[in-house]
């Protein structure tokens, strides 16, 4: 995993906090756009684009990764200006932003 990977669960954590967070749950359109976005511009050959679907989306890490990006985050924290939360809170809150995003699923599949 390259250096400094879990700021974006940082980041996450941060937008999923925000007054955003719910108009941006329920735009439908932007998460499609956003897809196929990364998709064209920063596409990585493991990842199956086609199934990144409402309903069914995973963004925590994978379980037996964790001791990785705990470590990542405690190496990275020193980069956080303000409140620096526990790694743990910020897994909480994607968590719970990905029970959100899931509970509404796309009403068409894309493509």
């Amino acid at each position: 995993m390259p250096p400094r990977l879990s700021r974006h669960y940082y980041d996450l954590w941060c937008l999923a906090q925000s007054a955003v967070a719910p108009e941006a749950l329920g735009d439908v359109a932007l998460f499609d756009r956003v897809a196929h976005h990364r998709e064209l511009f920063w596409a990585q050959s493991w990842v199956d684009y086609a199934t990144l679907r409402r309903g069914r989306m995973r963004l925590g890490p994978d379980e037996s990764r964790l001791p990785v990006w705990r470590s990542d985050y405690a190496a990275m924290r020193e980069m956080i200006v303000g409140e620096v939360p526990a790694f743990d809170e910020i897994l909480a809150e994607v968590a719970r932003f990905e029970a959100a995003l899931n509970a509404s699923p796309d009403p068409e599949p894309r493509r």
